[in-house]
């Protein structure tokens, strides 16, 4: 995909008839269609009076230009009260941006999956940044020009720090409700301690590409990221609930309620471990984590409501044990 297509835009998968709405997007090289399946195992865990939707948009284009795209789509396509966003890897940041794009908002949450949420950390991991489709796997050029969109994975920090500011003065005046927002992350940690770094993850396209460029020595710090990691992301930049001292981003506007309701948190669930970048998708598991993040309000409750997901699942940094 290489520019505006007929897969670009709303697509419902499940009207409902209730006052909540689900919106799942791709990542980069994808069309909504990749995220059908995906999309369509959160939805089997959802009340059945929940719309569920795909987006698609344009890959190309920079994070704010389709941060604002998909606002404008929401707020013209969706009429549901409520509107919760689930992006995966570059969909998890256009989700956030779109999250704080104005005020009054009807976005409620954002769950990003294998997002980049801190961008990528080099050229190193940049170059292999293109994501499995349904038929074919497209390697990022180190020698290519670079569209806008896949610049920007490179400039994440200095784009949420701008948001940032401007939602900061937006709040003084009373002109935003951005502190009400609630962020998850959800990782895939195949390549962690227990790995050796000639082990191979379950997506053959993905693991072919870490191989060849091992070879080729075009870019070793590809298979040297600092682990855990998933092939393409680190956890560290996918991780949104332990923010480092030069962190300032819009996510941390945000506040927990007054009864200690968190607002932000990385949920784990033991398969995650088993899971590359791509193959998270896949995951029955993950797409139960994902529903149960979207299902209560009051995050501490996602193990105790959710017996599936009690023993094997964690979420940081309040639920350790």
């Amino acid at each position: 995909m290489s520019g505006p297509s007929t897969h670009d835009g709303l697509l419902t998968l499940r009207k409902g008839h209730g006052q909540r709405a689900i919106v799942v997007l791709h990542g980069i090289r994808q069309t909504r269609e990749d995220l059908r399946d995906f999309a369509t195992m959160i939805g089997s865990w959802l009340p059945k009076d929940y719309g569920l939707h795909l987006y698609g948009y344009n890959h190309t284009a920079g994070l704010e230009h389709n941060g604002t795209r998909l606002y404008e789509a929401l707020r013209n396509g969706i009429d549901a009260a409520r509107i919760d966003l689930v992006g995966y890897s570059m969909g998890g940041l256009i989700s956030r941006l779109a999250a704080s794009e104005t005020w009054p908002s009807r976005i409620h949450t954002v769950v990003t999956v294998a997002t980049p949420n801190r961008g990528s950390i080099s050229n190193a991991e940049l170059t292999a940044l293109g994501q499995i489709g349904r038929s074919i796997f497209q390697l990022i050029s180190p020698l290519a020009p670079r569209t806008e969109g896949v610049k920007d994975l490179t400039r994440v920090v200095a784009i949420m720090q701008m948001r940032r500011e401007r939602l900061k003065q937006q709040l003084a005046a009373g002109r935003s409700d951005s502190h009400q927002r609630r962020y998850a992350s959800v990782p895939a940690l195949f390549y962690n301690d227990d790995r050796t770094e000639f082990a191979f993850g379950p997506s053959i396209a993905l693991s072919g590409t870490q191989a060849a460029i091992k070879l080729t020595s075009l870019k070793l710090k590809l298979v040297n990221m600092k682990k855990a990691h998933d092939g393409i992301v680190t956890e560290r930049s996918n991780n949104l609930s332990e923010p480092e001292s030069t962190d300032f981003s819009e996510v941390h506007l945000t506040r927990a309620a007054a009864d200690g309701n968190p607002a932000i948190c990385h949920a784990v669930a033991d398969s995650c471990r088993n899971h590359d970048h791509s193959s998270i998708l896949k995951d029955a598991h993950v797409a139960h984590l994902v529903a149960g993040l979207l299902l209560n309000d009051d995050w501490r409750q996602v193990r105790p409501s959710h017996g599936a997901l009690d023993i094997g699942t964690r979420l940081y940094p309040f639920d350790c044990d």
